[in-house]
């Protein structure tokens, strides 16, 4: 579609890191992942840039981006959500020690 198309073509004129996009359960609902960046500042800023960016494309295909959980109650809603790792000195996830239920940091 050309609505994804424009998100990615924009954002990789931007050095946006956008890896995925998939289609959510709501009508016109997408999830879009942006890939780890190791500064933090980076990652802020990229979130930000990416919402605007979102907005300002849909606002081109005559389309209207909400970033809001839920807008329509009776609707399925989703969420702005955040997935992080810390890294030690070694550059090892501390969360992650391979085990299912993650490592004694995350628990």
């Amino acid at each position: 579609e050309a609505f994804i198309h424009d998100i990615y073509e924009a954002c990789r004129m931007q050095d946006i890191p956008v890896d995925t996009a998939i289609a959510e359960n709501g009508v016109g609902q997408f999830e879009i992942n942006l890939n780890h960046v190791p500064d933090a500042l980076r990652a802020a800023d990229d979130a930000v840039l990416f919402k605007r960016t979102v907005k300002g494309i849909a606002r081109k295909h005559g389309f209207a981006a909400c970033f809001m959980a839920k807008p329509y109650g009776e609707r399925a809603g989703n969420g702005f959500h955040v997935h992080f790792s810390v890294l030690d000195r070694q550059g090892r996830n501390i969360f992650d020690d391979g085990s299912d239920e993650g490592s004694e940091t995350m628990r």
